[in-house]
C-alpha cells in the first residue's frame, strides 16, 4: 500500500473561533482524514484547532510542529493533546524545512509567519522545478493579495499554474485529490451539452500574448495578461500572430512602456519566436480525447488562416479531435456569426446545446458568448484574479468534470 499524502495546513494563530474560516478548517480537517490524508500543522490553537478537531472526528493522523524557545506568548504552551505525533525543532529554519517536505500545502489567511511559510514553500517549488504540489490558498483575501504581486513583483507568470486559490472545502479537496467531479458533485455545477468549442490561441496552444509575455520575461519585463492584451488590440490585432514584422511588434512594447536601445533586439526575439509553430499546453490532449470518448461534437475557432491552423493541429496530431475546424478567412469578422452558424448546421446543434472555451472574455473579444453561446473562461494563468463577471476554470482536466452530455442524462 502507497503512504499516505501528507499536506501541510497553515495559518493565523489568532483566527477568530466565530470566523467563516475557523468553521472551514474543522470540515476541511474531517475530510482530509476521511479521504486518506495526513496533516502537519503548528498544533498550538489558532486555525489548527478546529483542523485537529476534524481530524480527530475523522479518524486521521496529525503532526504538530513544536519550536523550541518561541517568543510569541502561548506559543511555548502545551500542544492539542490529540496531535498523533510531535515534531520538535530548533529554529523557523527546520519548521521551514518539515513544511517544506509535505505533498501539498493549504493557506488561510495569517499573519507574517503565515506569508513567511507561503513564500518560502512557493520559492522552494519553483527552485526545485516540482510543480506537481499543490499550492492552496483558502479564502478571496488571497486574491487581492496575489493581483497586487502579479502586477508589481518580477514572478513569471508560468509559476502560478501551481497555486489555486479556493472558497470552499470541497474545492480544496478536487485540487488535492485531482477529481473535480468532488468540486461539480451537484446538478446544478455541472452543465449538460452536445458541442464543445474550443478557441485555438490560448486554448489549445499557446496565444501570441503568451508567448509574448514569456520571451518578455526572460529579458526583465513583467507584464500583466491584461495589459498585453490590450496592447495587442491597440494595433489591430485581436488574437492572430503579428504578420506585420517590426513595425507592428514596437508599437506593442512602447505601448507597455519598454523603449530604448533593447526594445529593437527584444523585438526581433519576438518575430523569431512568432515564426515558430506554437506549442502545445499540457492539459490539452487527454481532455480532447475524453470529449470525442464521450461523444460531444468538437470544434476548434481560431482567427488564424486555415492552412496555419491546419499546420498547428497536423503538428500536434490534434486533428482527429476535432468535426469542425472554423476559421476566419472562411466566415467574416468577430464575433464569427456566419463561422458559428456554419458550425451549428454542421453539427445539427442547438446553441444552447454549445460550451465555449476561451482564454479572454473580456469586452473587446466577445466570441461566441454574444450570440448566445455559453462560455467559460480558462485562466491558467491567474491573469483574472480580480474577475467576478464570469464561470473560470483552471484547466481542461477540471472541464471534463463540469461539462457533461446531455444525451447521457
Amino acid at each position: 500500500m502507497p503512504p499516505k499524502k501528507q499536506i501541510a495546513v497553515l495559518g493565523s494563530f489568532l483566527t477568530n473561533p466565530q470566523s467563516v474560516e475557523y468553521a472551514m478548517a474543522e470540515e476541511l480537517g474531517y475530510l482530509l482524514a476521511k479521504n486518506g490524508f495526513e496533516v502537519v500543522c503548528g498544533g498550538h490553537g489558532g486555525i489548527a484547532h478546529p483542523l485537529v478537531s476534524g481530524l480527530t472526528r475523522g479518524g486521521g493522523k496529525v503532526r504538530g510542529i513544536a519550536m523550541k524557545d518561541s517568543r510569541f506568548p502561548g506559543r511555548n504552551a502545551k500542544m492539542d493533546s490529540r496531535i498523533t505525533e510531535i515534531i520538535k525543532v530548533d529554529s523557523i529554519a527546520e519548521r521551514l524545512e518539515v513544511l517544506a517536505g509535505a505533498d501539498g500545502y493549504i493557506f488561510f489567511n495569517g499573519g507574517i509567519g503565515t506569508l513567511t511559510e507561503f513564500a518560502f514553500i512557493w520559492h522552494s517549488l519553483q527552485v526545485t522545478g516540482n510543480f506537481t504540489k499543490s499550492l492552496i490558498l483558502v479564502s478571496r483575501n488571497w486574491n487581492h493579495l496575489l493581483a497586487e504581486i502579479r502586477q508589481e513583483q518580477m514572478i513569471k507568470h508560468k509559476y502560478y499554474r501551481v497555486l489555486h486559490l479556493c472558497e470552499r472545502t470541497r474545492d480544496v479537496l478536487a485540487v488535492l485529490a485531482n477529481d473535480y467531479s468532488i468540486k461539480y458533485e451537484k446538478v446544478g455545477c455541472v452543465f449538460y451539452k452536445e458541442a464543445v468549442l474550443f478557441n485555438l490561441e490560448g486554448t489549445i496552444v499557446e496565444s501570441p500574448e503568451e508567448v509574448f509575455i514569456r520571451i518578455c520575461e526572460n529579458h526583465g519585463y513583467f507584464f500583466r495578461p491584461p495589459d498585453v492584451i490590450a496592447a495587442f488590440r491597440s494595433v489591430g490585432r485581436l488574437s492572430s500572430f503579428p504578420d506585420g514584422g517590426i513595425a507592428q511588434v514596437m508599437p506593442i512594447l512602447e505601448g507597455l512602456g519598454v523603449s530604448g536601445e533593447s526594445a529593437p533586439a527584444l523585438a526581433d526575439e519576438l518575430l523569431r519566436e512568432f515564426e515558430k509553430l506554437p506549442e502545445l499546453h499540457d492539459d490539452v490532449v487527454d481532455a480532447l480525447r475524453y470529449f470525442r470518448e464521450k461523444g460531444f461534437f468538437t470544434a476548434v475557432l481560431s482567427a488564424l488562416p486555415s492552412s496555419q491552423v491546419q499546420e498547428i493541429l497536423s503538428s500536434h496530431s490534434l486533428s482527429c479531435f476535432f468535426d469542425f475546424i472554423g476559421t476566419l478567412d472562411r466566415r467574416g469578422e468577430k464575433p464569427m456569426p456566419g463561422l458559428l452558424e456554419e458550425m451549428l448546421t454542421v453539427s445539427g446543434v442547438h446553441r444552447d446545446g454549445c460550451i465555449h472555451i476561451a482564454d479572454d472574455l473580456s469586452g473587446g473579444n466577445p466570441g461566441p458568448g454574444s450570440l448566445g453561446v455559453q462560455s467559460i473562461l480558462l485562466d491558467r494563468y491567474l491573469g483574472n484574479l480580480l474577475e467576478n463577471n464570469t464561470f473560470t476554470i483552471r484547466s481542461l482536466g477540471e472541464l471534463k468534470y463540469l461539462v457533461k452530455h446531455r444525451s447521457a442524462t
